[in-house]
């Protein structure tokens, strides 16, 4: 009689479990992969993967190991990079979004204030950054832009009134010094 009655709860436990399923149509619809990599029993890297992909969709990182995330990085289909949210001074809040395309990135965000409006564009060309412009806190208008070569800063231009104008102009040699100063006239 035992197996007997091991089969009965069997099957019963199962078809319990089916209804259940169906009664609450809970899918399934992504995976996660998971690493300690400091051994302190806290995940430090998360791969998160859509129902039968190969490529992770998103991957979550704790780069300090303190027990938060501090960087979402986003895949295409192909598993290419094409975001990056980054908390860049690990104080629990995201700072940085960076743009990407073909896996290199584009553009790069930056609210240092968290007021919720970027402070910092930063612009790469073939990766290296190539642009930077600095927003006013209060205003948002642009009033610096940085100009780089070589990954040295050539040349800014600077709103030194507020008025929206760009009107000084500076260039630097390859130690970052001030080599040339002017003055443009607005209009």
């Amino acid at each position: 009689w035992l197996p007997l009655i091991v089969f009965v709860i069997g099957v019963g436990a199962g078809w319990a479990l089916k209804a259940v399923g169906e009664q609450n149509a809970i899918a399934i619809t992504s995976s996660e992969v998971r690493y300690d990599q400091n051994a302190d029993g806290v995940d430090d890297l998360i791969y998160h993967y859509r129902l039968g992909a190969s490529e992770a969709f998103k991957a979550t990182a704790d780069l300090n190991f303190d027990g938060t995330m501090d960087s979402t990085d986003f895949f295409d289909a192909r598993g290419i990079l094409t975001r990056r949210e980054a908390d860049e001074n690990m104080d629990g809040h995201i700072e940085s979004v960076t743009i990407f395309t073909d896996g290199i990135a584009t553009r790069t965000d930056i609210d240092r204030n968290r007021n919720g409006v970027a402070d910092v564009h930063i612009y790469f060309r073939n990766g290296v950054v190539s642009r930077e412009e600095v927003a006013d806190n209060s205003t948002g208008r642009i009033v610096r832009v940085n100009y780089y070569e070589a990954f040295l800063l050539s040349r800014s231009e600077t709103d030194l009134d507020g008025d929206g104008f760009l009107e000084t102009v500076r260039s630097y040699d390859e130690r970052g010094e001030i080599t040339a100063t002017e003055t443009r006239p607005r209009g």
